[in-house]
C-alpha cells in the first residue's frame, strides 16, 4: 500500500499497474471486510469492464451496499465457499489467465491459504 506522500511516479505506476491486471483478468476477488476505497474503485472497474467479481466478507457486522451487491458473480463468507465457488466457475475462466486477488494487507492470512489451495484433481 503506497502512502500518501509517495512520489507521484510510484503512484502512477501502481495505478497503471493495477488497471492492467484487472483488464487481462478473468475474475476479481474482492475482499470487502475493511473498506477500502481502491479496493471499491477497482470493483466497480472489473464490473465496467464486464469481468466477474467474487466478494469476500468475512467479517459478519461488515454490510454491503446496494451497488457492491448487484455487482458481484458470487458472495462468499468464508474460505471454504470461496474455493467451492472458484472450482465451479473454472471451467469457464481463459486457459492460462490470471484471477486478480484485490485483497487487504489485513487479509494476509487469506492469501497464503489461497496461493496454498488445491483443487480435486489437480496436480502440484
Amino acid at each position: 500500500m503506497l502512502a500518501p506522500n509517495s512520489p507521484v511516479e510510484a503512484r502512477q505506476q501502481v495505478y497503471q499497474s493495477n488497471i492492467n491486471a484487472i483488464k487481462q483478468s478473468d475474475l476479481v476477488i474482492a475482499v470487502l471486510n475493511v473498506r477500502d476505497t481502491g479496493t471499491t474503485w477497482e470493483f466497480g472497474g472489473a464490473n465496467m469492464l464486464d469481468k466477474p467479481v467474487i466478494s469476500v466478507i468475512t467479517d459478519p457486522a461488515t454490510k454491503m451496499n446496494v451497488m457492491l451487491s448487484e455487482g458481484v458473480l458470487a458472495h462468499v463468507t468464508n474460505l471454504d465457499d470461496l474455493r467451492d465457488t472458484l472450482f465451479r466457475v473454472r471451467p469457464y475462466l481463459a486457459y492460462g489467465r490470471k484471477i486478480t486477488l484485490e485483497l487487504m494487507d489485513a487479509e494476509l492470512n487469506l492469501i497464503g491459504a489461497l496461493r496454498n489451495m488445491r483443487f480435486s484433481g489437480e496436480t502440484q
